[in-house]
């Protein structure tokens, strides 16, 4: 039998369920959860003064298309429907209503019936979207985070949504591009500024997802591109612009060069990511050693060694030493450490080959 919400949404106060917080109304919140987890639907029920709230709330935030939603008042609900109530005032925990049962109402990891418990709430819900420093990165964590929550905050309510920022950082990969190609120590500064910044706003569309419940396939796939648009479109620029500062043919071809054989190797591994229906994250991918993004494969020595490397080299660390290095003018520096950085795959790549045949062999070889 399917499961549904049963939202009680009849109190009235200084907080009712159309209240927002964390960007969603409650209601809207426990909507999406509850999509998310793959119930039916969800019955919700209101008094004939807060109809009219309500309504606009959800409308306002709707689950996804073929959630059923059903607003009713005092009415008695007919059909074979397996209810889990809910307080309509509540913010609950994705793995309470997953492991909720019919007729049992699951504890909410926090109430929200007064503007205080609100306020409350609001400031779980943004600590729970904060990655640990293991999974972030040092530099992340201190100081791009604290940064990223600022501008999530003042975009939390407005309509521009965690896809229209990465398309955003999209673009700016393309302006920053074109400054460093521009050529000249300055221009090049200003593009490694601009780069730093985008690793700022790659957390901020992150952030809107997750706290509006949106994460999607697309919003993935565009993330990942932001990130190879920024990164190889600032290498690509400091090639052009050292070529035309007279530095020599061969730092165009260290630029161009070095960002499509860094290119070519991201999309064979996206499309193996892909054909696994794994999240297009190369930390993701199943490595001989296991995932780096979490604490799956570092109880070995090697799985160990590969998470620190992986570690010390991340995105947010990386992209502020080539900042650092163009602040201080050195260009074919920074320039060599984006290509180096870009490649790196490329040796794990051929070791995770050779490991999975010599497993391959042994296997055959026991049977």
């Amino acid at each position: 039998m399917a499961s549904w919400a049963e939202i009680d949404a009849t109190a009235v106060g200084e907080v009712t369920s159309a209240t927002r917080v964390a960007g969603l109304p409650l209601v809207a919140r426990q909507l999406r959860q509850a999509a998310r987890l793959g119930w039916s639907g969800a019955i919700v029920r209101v008094s004939d003064a807060g109809r009219g709230e309500l309504e606009r709330a959800i409308t306002s935030a709707p689950p996804p298309s073929g959630f059923v939603v059903e607003v009713v008042g005092d009415e008695v609900v007919t059909g074979e429907r397996a209810l889990i109530p809910l307080d309509g005032r509540a913010v609950y925990a994705l793995a309470a209503l997953r492991d909720a049962m019919p007729g049992v109402a699951p504890a909410p990891a926090a109430r929200a019936h007064t503007l205080a418990e609100a306020r409350v709430a609001d400031r779980m819900l943004y600590r729970s979207v904060r990655k640990p420093i293991e999974e972030d990165g040092v530099v992340a964590f201190f100081v791009q985070r604290p940064i990223s929550a600022l501008i999530t905050r003042a975009l939390i309510d407005t309509k521009v949504s965690a896809n229209q920022v990465t398309l955003f950082v999209i673009l700016l990969g393309l302006v920053h591009g074109a400054i460093a190609a521009s050529g000249g120590a300055r221009a090049a500064a200003i593009a490694g500024l601009i780069f730093w910044f985008t690793v700022v706003l790659d957390c901020v569309d992150g952030e809107l997802a997750r706290l509006r419940l949106q994460s999607s396939r697309l919003g993935q796939w565009l993330d990942t591109i932001a990130d190879d648009v920024t990164t190889y479109g600032l290498l690509v620029g400091l090639g052009l612009g050292l070529q035309r500062d007279g530095a020599g043919e061969v730092w165009l071809l260290i630029g161009v060069g070095g960002a499509a054989a860094s290119l070519a190797l991201k999309a064979f591994l996206y499309w193996d990511l892909h054909r696994m229906r794994l999240p297009i994250d190369t930390a993701e991918y199943p490595w001989f050693f296991g995932k780096t993004s979490g604490s799956a494969g570092r109880t070995s020595l090697l799985g160990r060694a590969f998470y620190y490397v992986e570690f010390l080299l991340r995105r947010d660390g990386y992209a502020t030493a080539v900042t650092l290095l163009l602040l201080f003018g050195a260009r074919k520096v920074a320039t060599l450490g984006l290509v180096a950085g870009s490649l790196m795959l490329l040796p794990t790549l051929l070791v995770h080959f050779a490991v999975a045949a010599w497993r391959r062999r042994g296997q055959a070889a026991r049977v």
